[in-house]
């Protein structure tokens, strides 16, 4: 007969790295993108926690992992929890790249031009689509998919499985993140909204000095060529901006296993 008790007590592991990773990729920059198939996502979630059970101490997670359904379904729901925050958390940058896109599409008069993205089905402003574009092409040149699945298949080391918990703290620090990233899209937008501001200020000073000019039809093709100079000229100093945020990101998960392990 098939002995069943090595399987058996690997499916608690299973099942808690198989939450993890589920959540990871359903909030996770490039993991979440609808360009990767959901049967794809299955097998690849499927795999790793199989491949990864035996070695996060399964003999040890057998003897302490909950008995009754509840329990079980509560494990599973506190790691899909860690795997989506984690996701969520490292798609903070890609929130400040989005932010600064739209700055600049309301700038430069592209406000109401939209685009697909690809990723996610939805239209979005052109800038803000270039920048997204811009931002994950960085991403994947830094290893940052590869940052995501080490960091979160590294966390059974400082967080067993089956253990993860709602610490104290974690909302606030999750929120000061995100006001992070929403000042880190300011600052990359500063460029086009300094020379929008002195455009805005000759273009007034010009509509008093020849009133005969009809500065509402002039204006919008000198914002529009502004804006691209501006673009061209401040593009090598966003991306290096985006790729110190990336890296300051890389800092972060470590942060967030650790307070669910408190």
């Amino acid at each position: 007969m098939l002995d069943l008790g090595p399987l058996h007590s690997l499916l608690p592991a299973v099942l808690a790295l198989a939450s993890r990773l589920s959540g990871l990729f359903a909030t996770g920059p490039f993991l979440s993108g609808r360009y990767i198939p959901v049967q794809v996502k299955a097998a690849l979630v499927l795999c790793l926690s199989l491949a990864l059970a035996p070695v996060v101490q399964a003999g040890e997670l057998a003897a302490t992992h909950p008995s009754s359904l509840g329990g079980l379904v509560a494990m599973a729901l506190a790691e899909l929890l860690l795997g989506m925050l984690a996701g969520f958390v490292a798609s903070l940058v890609f929130v400040a790249v989005q932010v600064a896109g739209q700055v600049f599409d309301s700038e430069m008069g592209y406000g109401m031009t939209n685009v697909l993205d690809p990723a996610h089905g939805v239209q979005v402003p052109l800038m803000g689509g270039f920048f997204q574009l811009c931002g994950l092409a960085l991403f994947l040149a830094m290893d940052g998919h590869h940052f995501l699945f080490a960091g979160i298949l590294d966390a059974p080391v400082a967080l067993p499985v089956s253990t993860a918990r709602w610490g104290q703290g974690i909302t606030q620090w999750v929120f000061d993140r995100f006001c992070e990233s929403f000042g880190l899209g300011l600052r990359l937008a500063l460029p086009v909204l300094v020379a929008a501001l002195a455009a805005a200020c000759a273009m007034g000073i010009v509509s008093r000095a020849v009133p005969q000019l009809n500065i509402l039809v002039m204006g919008l093709p000198i914002r529009v060529l502004l804006g691209l100079a501006v673009l061209a000229s401040s593009l090598p100093a966003v991306l290096s901006a985006l790729a110190t945020a990336f890296g300051t990101s890389r800092d972060w998960m470590p942060v967030l296993v650790e307070m669910f392990a408190r």
